[in-house]
């Protein structure tokens, strides 16, 4: 046993491990023993080699390196050879970029089983509130790696230029910018699958309506959300109809009134603020990985990390929206 094993086996350093852990209040928002269950559950074979990590241990470790902005498993495998990064995390070994890597390979199988996990632990807090509206909207990925077959040429209509890479299509909670639903997506620009996948996500909070631009007016779309008693607010698109209609929203063709619809969509640009957070400081555009499930795998982690930081927030009795507090 080597002289850094001893020390974290003395009791007097695992004392002081406890008390260092209350600085970090990420970590301690939610009790991360699922995770182990998690990948225990997905796990393809029983044999082979015992890890020498719990995963929950790796993902707390990724998640607070991701919070200093090491994004890269090479910038991770450098912040763990600080001794007081080893001692926080109990990591009695050395961990290189290779763990790291692996560990997130691993982590496409259950990464949003936590992230719904996750929802459903903000919602228990009362966080969310059933009954509200939702708010969805696309964005750009951007990847610096041309060689990545699974990117493809798009254009950003907002930017008013092309780029490579993915899109991200999310549903936030307008009152805290927290997100509820996310999915990878080819591109910014929309489809129909896309969208059906995360209006059902957003559902399990059952929202009272969902909010989005005139991109999210699809008729089919609509009426299978009227049928649970969920409105789709969405500026009507002349494009998806035979005929020119003197309406404002698609919704006033079923009854709904304009005047309550339009005092919804003001809520609109609330999504916009929070992939710009996502962006700015959740490092949602760091990405150092190539191929589908790789930048789906990120692209949950920084959605886990959002969720978790406003959860951690919450519980400092602070609006779940802040970036800065803890």
């Amino acid at each position: 046993m080597s002289l850094f094993d001893k020390l974290l086996n003395n009791k007097c350093v695992k004392k002081l491990i406890k008390l260092f852990k209350c600085e970090n209040k990420l970590l301690k928002a939610v009790d991360f023993s699922f995770v182990d269950g998690l990948f225990e559950k997905n796990k393809r074979s029983k044999r082979g080699k015992k890890k020498q990590y719990l995963p929950s241990q790796l993902l707390k470790l990724c998640l607070e390196a991701f919070q200093k902005g090491r994004t890269s498993a090479k910038s991770i495998e450098r912040y763990v050879k600080e001794p007081l990064v080893k001692i926080l995390h109990e990591l009695t070994g050395y961990v290189s970029h290779d763990v790291i890597s692996r560990f997130f390979i691993s982590l496409q199988e259950v990464i949003k089983d936590i992230f719904n996990k996750l929802v459903k632990v903000a919602r228990k807090l009362g966080i969310f509130y059933p009954g509200l509206s939702q708010v969805i909207d696309g964005t750009d990925l951007p990847t610096i790696f041309l060689s990545d077959k699974d990117a493809k040429w798009s254009y950003d209509s907002t930017a008013k230029k092309f780029y490579f890479g993915y899109g991200l299509l999310i549903s936030i909670d307008p009152f805290t910018h927290l997100p509820v639903a996310g999915r990878l997506t080819k591109a910014k620009k929309i489809n129909k699958e896309d969208c059906k996948e995360v209006l059902e996500q957003g559902i399990v909070l059952k929202p009272s309506a969902f909010v989005g631009d005139s991109e999210f007016d699809i008729i089919k779309i609509l009426e299978n959300l009227l049928l649970q008693n969920i409105l789709l607010i969405a500026p009507y698109n002349k494009r998806n109809s035979h005929e020119e209609l003197d309406i404002e929203f698609r919704a006033e063709q079923y009854g709904f009134d304009r005047n309550w619809m339009k005092e919804e969509s003001v809520y609109r640009s609330e999504v916009e603020h929070s992939i710009s957070t996502l962006k700015e400081h959740f490092h949602l555009l760091d990405f150092h990985v190539k191929g589908w499930k790789k930048v789906e795998t990120h692209v949950m982690f920084v959605l886990c990390l959002r969720l978790l930081h406003g959860i951690a927030t919450f519980k400092e009795g602070k609006n779940p929206r802040k970036v800065t507090l803890i």
